[in-house]
């Protein structure tokens, strides 16, 4: 079956199209993805000023209909059998959220807004690829409105520990947090502060909801860490040696200090730098810090993979 799965997050609007199919070897488990036939990635902002207003903003949704218009396009170009299509965090927010949706009717992509417990289970299958490697994974997601903490290890403060795929939404975005603290460019040392102890009392906050007992890997994925490791090797995007990259706090925090430092004009010049990150690349890359040290770890390794993914290989949508 050919699917095309669309992830339309608070920043970027992801398509995938796939040829998936059943694991002769996991009769009763999610598909496979066999063959990739199209992966695209485009910035939309579309959460912009939702953290102030509790609205979509015009500009925003003129975005959205763009991006939806060449993705249909490009949908119907590989002649797919089924259209999947999710928005979470910005469209449960938004109060004039029925624009966004009128959009999917007119290009023929229908929209669903998941909860963020199946956020969290498409998440984790598609970073983990399945998440059936031995390990105790959890996945760190850095939206543009939040944040999501996934893992399979037990959740919550109870003695009782529930097993499963679990994950828990935090209030911190990279474009919710950069409008929120980040008055101009290069990053005055107070708000950069600021955002950092924001964030470190939110994950504080949420502690009884992360992932409790030993973790053996972290996952993290989304354009923060990509765009990350391809500033790391000073190469543009390519998934063949972005996935998979490991990334310590150190370099985190090296890259956050350097990133401040610079205006958006400096950093769209470095080498792996994508279009249209460059403003909220600070802002994420604090948050993805945050959530590393919030789970008692020292580095992460990229995936670019995610909720796409997952969608994709599910047995049945609708």
């Amino acid at each position: 079956m050919r699917v095309a799965a669309l992830d339309l997050g608070s920043n970027t609007f992801l398509l995938l199209i796939a040829e998936v199919a059943e694991d002769p070897n996991y009769t009763s488990g999610p598909l496979q993805v066999k063959e990739i036939l199209c992966d695209e990635t485009q910035v939309v902002r579309l959460a912009q000023d939702v953290d102030k207003t509790g609205r979509f903003h015009p500009e925003a949704l003129k975005r959205a209909e763009l991006c939806l218009l060449n993705y249909r396009q490009i949908i119907d170009q590989y002649r797919v059998d089924e259209v999947r299509a999710v928005a979470t965090s910005a469209a449960r927010d938004a109060s004039n959220k029925e624009q966004f949706f009128s959009l999917g009717d007119r290009f023929h992509i229908p929209i669903r807004v998941i909860e963020g417990s199946l956020e969290a289970a498409l998440t984790f299958r598609g970073a983990t690829e399945g998440g059936a490697s031995g390990k105790a994974q959890v996945v760190i997601d850095v939206g543009g409105g939040s944040t999501e903490v996934i893992g399979q290890s037990s959740f919550g403060e109870s003695s009782g520990a529930e097993t499963g795929v679990k994950g828990h939404s935090f209030d911190v975005g990279s474009v919710r947090l950069t409008e929120r603290f980040i008055s101009k460019h290069p990053v005055p040392l107070e708000e950069l502060q600021a955002m950092q102890s924001f964030i470190k009392e939110e994950f504080e906050r949420g502690r009884g909801f992360l992932p409790q007992g030993p973790i053996d890997e972290v996952v993290a994925v989304a354009g923060t860490p990509t765009t990350l490791a391809c500033l790391k090797m000073q190469r543009d995007y390519s998934e063949d040696f972005v996935h998979g990259c490991q990334l310590s706090l150190d370099e985190m925090s090296e890259w956050l200090i350097r990133l401040a430092s610079l205006s958006i004009e400096q950093r769209e010049a470095l080498v792996g730098m994508p279009a249209k990150r460059a403003d909220v690349l600070v802002a994420g890359l604090a948050i993805l810090m945050g959530a590393t040290k919030a789970l008692g770890q020292s580095q992460v390794t990229v995936s670019t993979r995610g909720v796409r993914y997952g969608l994709a290989t599910m047995r049945e949508w609708g």
